[in-house]
């Protein structure tokens, strides 16, 4: 049987942590279909027309804030279009431990701060994909090479 693919959404503003999370993701995973948005709005029409087709996200990585605006208001506009029970994590440099609190009352699974290190963002990214799907997922520390193709 084959496997079936899972799906990435990102919603993030700043193109290179964009960069980071994406080669995170090739790095530690392996049938990925990955979605960036960089704009909350953007990310809901995507997410309204997915949820339509039956094609809906299996994780949601948002930033903690985009354009300026915290997540809050991506998290409280998910239940009315009806996919407020898809994981969602926020990957934030600069969310508040009162903010963090609101989002994981809003809907957010996890919190996450973005680390600075580059290394040590690869393995954060890592441990949130084989947190939240581990079957089609290689983890940080086993199965992957040091070498970049």
């Amino acid at each position: 049987m084959a496997e079936s693919v899972y799906r990435v959404l990102l919603i993030e503003d700043n193109d290179d942590d964009a960069d980071l999370v994406l080669r995170g993701i090739r790095r530690f995973a392996e049938s990925v279909d990955f979605t960036r948005s960089n704009s909350i709005p953007k990310a809901l029409d995507f997410l309204t027309t997915a949820r339509d087709s039956g094609a809906l996200p299996n994780l949601i990585l948002v930033d903690g804030r985009i354009d300026g605006v915290d997540a809050s208001d991506f998290f409280q506009q998910l239940e009315p279009r009806g996919i407020a029970h898809l994981p969602c994590v926020v990957l934030s440099g600069s969310v508040e431990s009162r903010t963090a609190e609101r989002l994981l009352q809003l809907g957010a699974n996890a919190v996450r701060w973005k680390p600075v290190d580059y290394s040590q963002f690869l393995d954060e990214i890592a441990r949130i994909l084989h947190e939240f799907h581990p079957s089609p997922l290689v983890s940080a520390r086993e199965g992957s090479t040091e070498q970049e193709n």
